[in-house]
């Protein structure tokens, strides 16, 4: 004896309600969703436009079952802004950093005395 969650003619009967070609439609809509968003997603993580296009043509080409986890693995970390503003940071920290070893340094002591 077989056991089943659902016995097979309901199964069947559920898939029969569902017109035939709506799940083309529903797959290619959800293929157009995910385009949308890798392109806002790639406009909001990086300046270069060479990957952007990259990007979209991954998930476009490759169908989102392969291009979605690919171009998950290969965006950037944080987004654009974020990382500028860091980059930023850090080079004014060296700088002054610079500055502080350059009037701390032997020879400005040499000078001095």
């Amino acid at each position: 004896m077989t056991w089943s969650a659902l016995p097979s003619d309901t199964v069947t009967s559920l898939t029969s309600l569902i017109p035939a070609g709506i799940h083309i439609w529903i797959a290619i809509a959800l293929w157009i969703c995910v385009i949308i968003w890798v392109v806002k997603d790639s406009n909001y993580r990086s300046f270069s436009l060479s990957f952007q296009i990259l990007a979209v043509l991954l998930v476009t080409l490759l169908t989102p079952l392969i291009g979605l986890p690919l171009y998950r693995a290969i965006m950037p970390y944080g987004d654009k802004y974020e990382r500028k503003y860091w980059k930023d940071l850090v080079e004014d920290y060296m700088a002054d950093e610079a500055a502080v070893e350059e009037v701390d340094s032997p020879k400005t002591r040499k000078r001095k005395e």
